[in-house]
């Protein structure tokens, strides 16, 4: 996926696998609990419109041509992930702030600022503050060719709201909304392309994103299920050749043994562009497939409370306009501690 207002690097991919704590209920007993990852990973990335952030690099300053594909970069990473919560049981309240596992996998760094809130009927519902926690850098205008092109911060913030066990059923649902904000958007200016002012104004990124996913966990025991998801997002862009609509469908599946537990997920995302790129001719309709696997080790430490996590990642995206398809594969292996 190639637009700056998706997931992070401006959702080249959606790397989305379901974690397998994403279900845990709250904690019986007050008090804090949490986790955090340490580690490193490679990233390999092919992608014309993105930088990267202060982490990692996956787009090269400088391309010859604005009809081919993009080169492949390729750089070390940092891992750093976590989040901590604190509960209430006695109103079965929990506050958190820190990144899901789950957003990691999908190589989403915002932070999350929320509150979870159990009942007895209705099911588990959240609601979170989303920022921008590692800003994504994009390029001011990335259709310039033959010179090192300019970088600037793509800024997002939201609000996230989850449900689930929906009525003390198998289902739930994740919703968001999010604005991003392009620093200095110059889109089509720097190039000596000689677009008019109403085509400019078409590649304009700034937008309003609203996600919605439904899933089903389809438990074969406590310990093993399944949890298919389809998902819509609505990416209101400024300009129409960067405005768009995406459909998804996804599956997970999650084993939790005492000693090895993994998650191995994949799914297809469809986009759908309201109006033509202007220097193309043509909208940026594409087909992408992604898929991920997250293998964790609980390790023989006397606190019970370490364990080693290796993590894959890849996603391809497949554009009608050659320079805007898009791929990036991510390995990382870390360590997490748990305490509660």
């Amino acid at each position: 996926m190639k637009k700056v207002s998706r997931l992070l690097f401006g959702g080249l991919l959606a790397l989305a696998v379901s974690s397998a704590w994403a279900f845990d209920p709250i904690p019986k007993e007050s008090g804090f609990s949490g986790r955090v990852i340490l580690g490193g990973g490679y990233a390999v990335g092919e992608n014309n419109l993105v930088k990267g952030n202060a982490f990692v690099d996956i787009g090269s300053d400088r391309v010859d041509n604005l009809f081919d594909s993009p080169d492949d970069e390729s750089n070390p990473m940092p891992v750093v992930s976590g989040q901590l919560q604190y509960t209430f049981a006695s109103t079965q309240t929990q506050l958190f702030v820190g990144q899901d596992i789950e957003d990691l996998v999908r190589f989403d760094f915002s932070t999350a600022l929320g509150v979870r809130q159990g009942t007895k009927n209705l099911g588990r519902f959240s609601l979170a503050v989303l920022t921008s926690g590692v800003v994504t850098e994009v390029w001011e205008d990335p259709y310039v060719a033959g010179v090192d092109r300019d970088s600037t911060d793509r800024d997002v913030s939201g609000i996230r709201f989850q449900w689930y066990g929906i009525f003390n059923s198998n289902f739930f649902l994740k919703s968001s909304f999010r604005e991003a904000d392009i620093d200095k958007d110059r889109a089509g200016q720097q190039g000596g392309l000689g677009l008019t002012q109403d085509e400019i104004d078409l590649l304009q990124r700034d937008a309003d994103i609203t996600a919605v996913r439904v899933g089903y966990v389809w438990k074969f025991s406590d310990k093993r299920f399944l949890v298919p998801e389809v998902g819509y997002v609505d990416d209101d862009a400024d300009g129409g050749a960067f405005q768009n609509e995406r459909y998804s469908a996804q599956v997970s599946y999650t084993s939790l043994g005492p000693k090895w537990s993994y998650v191995v997920s994949g799914g297809y995302i469809s986009s759908d562009y309201e109006d033509d790129n202007p220097i193309y001719d043509e909208a940026a309709d594409s087909d992408t497939w992604f898929g991920g696997l997250s293998v964790f080790y609980k390790l023989n430490t006397q606190s019970k409370r370490w364990s080693l996590v290796g993590q894959l990642s890849y996603g391809d995206e497949d554009s009608d306009i050659d320079f805007h398809d898009s791929s990036l594969f991510i390995g990382s292996i870390g360590a997490m501690y748990v305490f509660d």
